[in-house]
């Protein structure tokens, strides 16, 4: 495709002008998820490429929507303790649960 070069400085504006609008208009439209994340070893590629960060707020994302559906993860050892959210604490991964009122300490 040839390159079309504006001939007098009104038509050189007219596609600067038509040219920057292309460009704010792509920088504004959201940027496309890379892969097939129904495809579960592409979905698992992509979660391991994610920070430790983006990988807990997904985890508390997902603890909400089941939360939403009155399910509550629950602690295998300690069945009346349930999964409220993960936290990460400098560097580091804690989770934190429901106690019930009578395992509360004074």
């Amino acid at each position: 495709m040839a390159k079309i070069v504006p001939y007098n400085r009104q038509q050189r504006r007219a596609f600067e002008k038509q040219k920057k609008h292309q460009q704010i208009k792509q920088a504004r439209q959201p940027e496309q998820p890379k892969g097939d994340i129904t495809d579960p070893h592409e979905a698992q590629a992509m979660l391991e490429g994610m920070t430790t960060p983006a990988l807990v707020a997904g985890i508390n994302n997902t603890l909400e929507i089941l939360e939403r559906r009155g399910i509550v993860p629950k602690d295998y050892d300690h069945k009346e303790r349930g999964l409220f959210r993960l936290k990460v604490i400098k560097g580091k991964v804690f989770y934190l649960v429901d106690v019930p009122e009578d395992e509360k300490r004074p």
